[in-house]
C-alpha cells in the first residue's frame, strides 16, 4: 500500500534531494535545503518560485538568474546578503514577487531594478539600510513604479536618521540641498555686477589685441543672443 502511495505521489511532485533530507515540491515550485553560498546553476525555465532562503549567499553577481525567465516569486530573505551587482536580476521579466528582508544590504547599486517591469511586491525590511546620496536610485525607482508595494525601507545610519523612512529622509534632503550647493563666493557676486558694463566690454576689446598664446585660460565665457 505504502509503495503505491509512493508512486502516486511521485507522479505529482518531484523530489529534491538534499544532504541529510529530502524536499518533495511541484515542479513548478523550486526550494533548496542546503547551505547554498551562490545561486544554483541551471534553474529549470518551467520553475514559477524560488526559495532560497536561510542560506548564505552573500553576493548576488550578473547573469545569476540567466535561463530562469519564469520566475513570478524569488525568496532570498535571510542570506546574510551583503551585495547586489547590476545585472544579476536580468532576465526576470515576469517576477511579481521580491523578498530581500533579512539580509546586509546597504543599498541597491544603480540599475539593479531595472529588468523587474511586472514587480508588484518588495519586501526590504531587516536590511541596515544607509541613507545618503547612494540609496536616491532605489527611491527614484519606487516612485517610478507606484504599483510596487514595499515594507521596511528605513534608515539605519547615520544616527541622526534611524528608524526614518528613506522616503521621508529624500524630501527633506531635497528641501536641504539646494542651500547646501549655492555658491555664494565675493568673486563671483563681483563678477555678476560687470554683465553689460562697459567695464566687461573694455575688458572683450584688451583680450582681442591680446596674442592667443599670451591670454590667461578661461574660466568661464559669456555669450550674447541678439
Amino acid at each position: 500500500m505504502f509503495n503505491l502511495l509512493l508512486a502516486g505521489v511521485l507522479d505529482l511532485f518531484e523530489a529534491v534531494v538534499c544532504l541529510y533530507c529530502v524536499c518533495i515540491v511541484l515542479v513548478t515550485h523550486f526550494s533548496v535545503c542546503l547551505a547554498l553560498t551562490e545561486v544554483p546553476s541551471s534553474i529549470p525555465e518551467n520553475v514559477v518560485r524560488l526559495d532560497l532562503s536561510h542560506n548564505s549567499i552573500h553576493h548576488l553577481k550578473p547573469r545569476d538568474f540567466q535561463g530562469a525567465s519564469g520566475l513570478r516569486i524569488l525568496n532570498l530573505s535571510n542570506n546574510n546578503m551583503e551585495q547586489i551587482d547590476t545585472g544579476s536580476l536580468s532576465g526576470l521579466l515576469h517576477l511579481h514577487e521580491l523578498d530581500l528582508s533579512s539580509n546586509r544590504l546597504h543599498v541597491l547599486q544603480y540599475g539593479v531594478l531595472e529588468d523587474l517591469y511586472f514587480l508588484s511586491k518588495l519586501q526590504l525590511r531587516g536590511n541596515p539600510w544607509v541613507c545618503n546620496y547612494n540609496i536616491h536610485y532605489m527611491v527614484y525607482w519606487l516612485r517610478l513604479h507606484p504599483g510596487v508595494r514595499h515594507s521596511g525601507l528605513l534608515c539605519q545610519s547615520p544616527l541622526e536618521y534611524i528608524d526614518e523612512r528613506v522616503e521621508d529622509y529624500m524630501d527633506s534632503y531635497n528641501r536641504e540641498c539646494p542651500k547646501d550647493r549655492q555658491l555664494s563666493s565675493p568673486d563671483q557676486n563681483q563678477d555678476t555686477e560687470l554683465w553689460g558694463t562697459p567695464m566687461e566690454l573694455q575688458g572683450e576689446i584688451e583680450e582681442e589685441l591680446e596674442p592667443s598664446h599670451l591670454r590667461a585660460p578661461q574660466k568661464y565665457q559669456i555669450f550674447r543672443l541678439a
